[in-house]
């Protein structure tokens, strides 16, 4: 529903980092190590990684210099990323306008975005912004 959600309705392309063990169910239900074949086809790419998959999604993004999804808030990155201070400063400076929180309401079976106003004085925009 994830990836359904910010293609169709966001417009957005997307790019999947997750952990390789990680067990996953397609939309028909079929379980899958680790990411489903109906879940990968949407995905402009899928990155499995054994750890580290918040400082992966983070690298990605500032590839791109693209949205990406989290909930978290990232403190342990921007303070102590093993390389990269170009990253980290991207971070930094960027986290505001390109993190996008989101939630999954099981009860309903719904995946939403937790959109936000961009912060004042906000002049650049990632690609793909609109």
């Amino acid at each position: 529903r994830c990836v359904r959600y910010l293609r169709e309705r966001r417009g957005l392309s997307v790019v999947g980092v997750v952990c390789e063990n990680r067990r996953a169910i397609s939309e028909s239900g079929e379980e899958s190590l680790p990411v489903p074949k109906d879940i990968a086809d949407m995905c402009e790419i899928v990155y499995q990684r054994n750890v580290a998959d918040d400082e992966m999604t983070i690298r990605c993004a500032y590839q791109r210099n693209c949205y990406f999804l989290g909930n978290r808030n990232y403190r342990a990155w921007r303070g102590s990323m093993r390389r990269g201070e170009t990253v980290r400063n991207w971070l930094e400076d960027w986290r505001a306008f390109l993190q996008i929180p989101f939630y999954f309401d099981s009860g309903l079976g719904t995946f939403e975005t937790l959109d936000g106003i961009l912060p004042r004085g906000s002049q650049k925009r990632p690609r793909g912004s609109g």
